[in-house]
């Protein structure tokens, strides 16, 4: 949530890459123009990958599966040590923004 930028590891998705993540909005987990390491913790290019931003010790665990020809599912789990309740949530508007930025590219 409220990343503004993404640098991305010259190995991709591969696992043990490191990515640079940076948020201009400060949260209840990160303050405001804060950096932070997305570490991936595995790749299954097309279907599955599990990462974990290092400094605010959040994991997340994505899955795609196909459910139809044009169509895939995506089910996203988001843990931390203070979410509780706050997971949903943060999972809900990054499949959301996932989605519109997927709609966006489906019309380029």
């Amino acid at each position: 949530p409220n990343l503004v930028a993404v640098e991305p590891d010259r190995r991709g998705l591969a696992a043990g890459a490191r990515w640079r993540t940076s948020s201009h909005q400060a949260t209840l987990f990160r303050r405001a123009d804060s950096e932070d390491t997305l570490l991936v913790v595995a790749a299954d290019p097309g279907s599955h990958l599990t990462f974990e931003f290092v400094r605010a010790r959040m994991r997340a665990e994505l899955t795609l599966t196909r459910s139809d020809p044009d169509r895939t599912r995506a089910e996203l789990r988001v843990s931390g040590p203070l979410l509780l309740g706050f997971s949903r949530g943060l999972a809900r508007d990054a499949l959301t923004r996932l989605h519109n930025l997927v709609q966006t590219a489906a019309t380029v």
